[in-house]
């Protein structure tokens, strides 16, 4: 089947709860909230920005036909000395999704997106540093590695490294 590429919606934040929780469930580790903290709420953060549609902070959907496999989402930075920063947040394509260059897929339309922004020139995002095909993905789309924050996430005492990544708008532009 097809795999088509869009901004969620309204409509479709039922889909990305029941896919941000799932992806919370799967990979404890990968993320920067844990699937106990979030799955009673009555509303998740993000499930706000889709229902009010807000400008700045956009989720990506990857859809196989009706059904949402996929997600990558942004944040635009706030204060008139960062707004030219988007930041890429929880991207996640379903396992029995991957290998289909649906990570690529979504990541294009993320970009696409954010930097249709006006005054938007850089993306950045942050990849667990032993998530070595993520990164690759990242990179064969342009992204550099600018450096490692050690410890950015802890997870079950356990200290996870993250690389930091980022994309000009003139590379992405192919100039």
């Amino acid at each position: 089947m097809t795999i088509t590429y869009r901004r969620l919606m309204p409509a479709d934040a039922g889909q990305y709860r029941t896919l941000r929780l799932e992806c919370l469930r799967r990979y404890p580790e990968s993320f920067g909230a844990y699937y106990e903290e979030q799955k009673d709420l009555p509303q998740l953060a993000f499930e706000r920005f889709i229902l009010e549609e807000h400008p700045e902070r956009v989720m990506l959907g990857a859809f196989s036909g009706d059904v949402l496999v996929g997600i990558s989402g942004f944040v635009r930075e706030e204060g008139a000395k960062l707004r030219h920063r988007v930041k890429v947040i929880q991207v996640y394509v379903q396992p029995e999704q991957q290998g289909r260059g649906i990570g690529k897929g979504i990541m294009q339309a993320t970009l696409q997106a954010a930097f249709a922004l006006d005054g938007v020139d850089q993306v950045e995002l942050g990849v667990l540093a032993e998530n070595v095909g993520a990164a690759r993905v990242y990179e064969k789309l342009g992204f550099e590695a600018f450096g490692i924050q050690p410890n950015y996430l802890k997870h079950e005492g356990k200290g996870l490294d993250m690389r930091m990544m980022y994309i000009s708008r003139r590379r992405f532009e192919g100039k």
